[in-house]
């Protein structure tokens, strides 16, 4: 099983399994991994859930989140809404924190928790759900952003890029946050007949806009960018995997969340460094 989460600080390992998750810890460089606690399993699942699909940590190790993209809305749902839990530790102890999240405004079988990712602070999470709104010809896809505030999680915004090329685009297959979760990636590897793509979303304040669509040149065949995504720490380069042999950097310039704070207002453009 491939996974397609963005794992922020390695202070832990996650061992994927299709209904849990198993963390390790480590006192030093030079330990052995020993389990901490019972697995993860999730409170509120529904169905055949699959928790564990896709996880992600804070950078100091101390907030976790595992997607679940079968998990159902009712037993009696035939529809793979999905949804994502997030766990927080104290001391070794790990517990559960709030329901699971489930992102409104889905439409149809989301499956939500596909993939997943966490800001370093953990304060930001986006939860992707590559199958939302689908047709008789291919889904488009989506992903949501939730934010802890106070231990409770709330949702922001729902992200589904513009300048989709047909039907199929599975937006939310994989995603990637900066490390003050004010950049967010969302790969869409369907995108104009498998060709693929990765949209990129920015936060002001409360509000998510998108920046780019972005679209390696020199591809031949379906390379699926979008497949796999991550992002650096400040948000300004980007490497999108996709197909056989397709693997495409991206730098940004110009302005970003940060610089905007800071006042530089100049327009963030991205440029392509290569593509193997």
């Amino acid at each position: 099983m491939r996974a397609r989460s963005s794992v922020l600080g390695l202070s832990a390992l996650l061992s994927i399994s299709f209904c849990a998750a198993v963390l390790f810890s480590s006192a030093s460089a030079f330990a052995q991994y020993v389990q901490q606690g019972p697995k993860l399993g999730g409170n509120g699942a529904v169905g055949n859930t699959q928790v564990g699909s896709s996880v992600a940590l804070s950078a100091d190790g101390n907030t976790a989140l595992m997607g679940g993209p079968f998990d159902k809305t009712s037993i009696s749902d035939n529809a793979n809404t999905g949804a994502a839990w997030v766990f927080t530790r104290s001391g070794e102890v790990w517990t559960q924190q709030g329901p699971k999240l489930v992102g409104t405004g889905a439409i149809g079988a989301a499956t939500q928790g596909g993939a997943v990712t966490l800001s370093a602070d953990g304060n930001t999470a986006l939860v992707g759900g590559g199958t939302d709104n689908c047709s008789a010809f291919g889904c488009t896809g989506a992903a949501w952003l939730f934010t802890r505030s106070g231990g409770e999680w709330t949702q922001q915004a729902k992200l589904v890029g513009t300048g989709v090329i047909g039907s199929r685009a599975g937006q939310g297959k994989a995603v990637a946050l900066s490390a003050d979760g004010n950049t967010a990636l969302v790969g869409g590897p369907g995108d104009n007949n498998s060709t693929g793509a990765v949209w990129v979303f920015t936060r002001s304040g409360d509000v998510w806009t998108q920046e780019a669509k972005l679209i390696g040149s020199g591809a031949s065949g379906l390379t699926s960018q979008g497949f796999s995504v991550a992002l650096s720490t400040d948000g300004n380069t980007a490497l999108l995997g996709g197909g056989p042999l397709t693997t495409v950097v991206w730098a940004r310039s110009g302005s970003s969340p940060a610089a905007a704070a800071c006042g530089r207002s100049r327009a963030a453009s991205w440029s392509a460094l290569g593509l193997s």
